[in-house]
């Protein structure tokens, strides 16, 4: 398997962790932005306990005999206006719960996330443990192609040595053979000469 395929498994394998924490995260967004909405409606309590304690306490503040009748008819109203809410409040409880139920529990969504987010960094870390040992074999291969290259470079140097040795060796033969030549020649002249 080359680098490249080893590189794109990895890439595939860490896609498929960050495809598989996508609805997790999005529960989660869901969770959060379902408590942050109820905080943030200040006349609708999170649920029909909550809503029947401000109920008590805003009653009990009418039971002050100090406080004049304007301001018991505010609180009057107050508490009409929260009982006024009283069914939503029912209706968003029973709402979250389902949700709630259908996402499981925040705690497990966590854990899951947390797990795939571990398998990540275990994909990762071998991805460097990979890349680590293909950059060391890259390192052994360039040093044997730089000897192999060395080598080559000596024997071409080699060869242009005893290429020149071998043209001086042919011209001192020619030399040689141009001077038996000229030795036998004067032989067969002298020769002749002596024959005649």
């Amino acid at each position: 398997m080359t680098s490249y395929d080893e590189s794109n498994l990895f890439r595939q394998i860490i896609d498929e962790k960050r495809k598989g924490t996508g609805p997790l995260h999005q529960a989660l967004g869901k969770l959060r932005n379902s408590n942050t909405a109820d905080r943030e409606k200040s006349l609708i309590c999170s649920s029909e306990e909550v809503l029947n304690d401000v109920i008590k306490i805003i009653a009990y503040r009418t039971q002050d005999e100090s406080i004049p009748l304007s301001e018991k008819e505010q609180i009057i109203r107050e508490i009409k206006e929260l009982e006024g809410t009283r069914e939503k409040v029912i209706a968003n409880s029973v709402e979250r719960g389902k949700f709630e139920e259908s996402l499981g529990e925040k705690e497990a969504i966590h854990d899951q996330v947390k797990l795939i987010g571990s398998g990540l960094d275990g994909v990762s870390k071998e991805k460097e443990v990979v890349e680590t040992k293909l950059d060391q074999e890259k390192k052994v291969i360039e040093e044997a192609i730089k000897a192999l290259e060395d080598e080559v470079k000596t024997i071409l140097a080699d060869m242009q040595k005893i290429g020149v040795k071998s043209q001086e060796l042919r011209t001192q033969r020619d030399k040689g053979t141009v001077f038996v030549s000229k030795e036998a020649s004067l032989e067969n002249s002298a020769e002749i000469t002596t024959v005649g």
